[in-house]
Order: structure tokens, then C-alpha cells, then sequence
């Protein structure tokens, strides 16, 4: 299974709202699955690059690969456990 996640998780309106959005696709991937993240890198930063990582790691994904342009992160993650 493949979760796109463009440019979503910044229009939920709370910290909380938007945590419970990556618990949920974390439930929903088996082990192996894909997730791609795609986020306004203003966005990240008011998150910290670091912690973001941390959170993802928490909930079971390895980041495999990222990117990003002036405006834009991308994060390639795949679920562990």
C-alpha cells in the first residue's frame, strides 16, 4: 500500500489534529508500506526538520529519502513495525 500525503497534514487546523493524521496512516500501512509527505518547508520549520523526523521514527516509518525545492519538503518513508 501507497499513502500520498500533498500538502494536507499543513491544512489541519491543530499540533494534535495533525499528529492523530499521521498516527492514523500509520495504522492504516503494514510493514513495507509507502508513505510520501509532501510539506511547506515554512511548515517544517516551525515543526523542527529533527523533530518531524523523531515523530515519524515513533510511529514505526523510516524515512528512506527526501527533497525539497525553495518552497517544498518531500519525505519517502516506508513502515517498519
Amino acid at each position: 500500500r501507497v499513502i500520498s500525503n500533498a500538502m494536507v497534514v499543513n491544512c489541519v487546523p491543530t499540533p494534535p489534529q495533525r499528529g492523530e493524521m499521521l498516527v492514523r496512516c500509520a495504522r492504516l500501512l503494514e510493514s513495507g508500506g509507502l508513505l510520501s509527505l509532501v510539506l511547506p518547508k515554512r511548515c517544517v520549520a516551525a515543526v523542527s526538520e529533527e523533530r518531524l523526523r523523531q515523530q515519524l521514527q515513533l510511529l514505526g516509518f523510516e524515512i528512506r529519502a527526501t527533497n525539497e525545492s525553495p518552497k517544498i519538503a518531500f519525505f519517502a518513508c516506508t513502515k517498519e513495525r
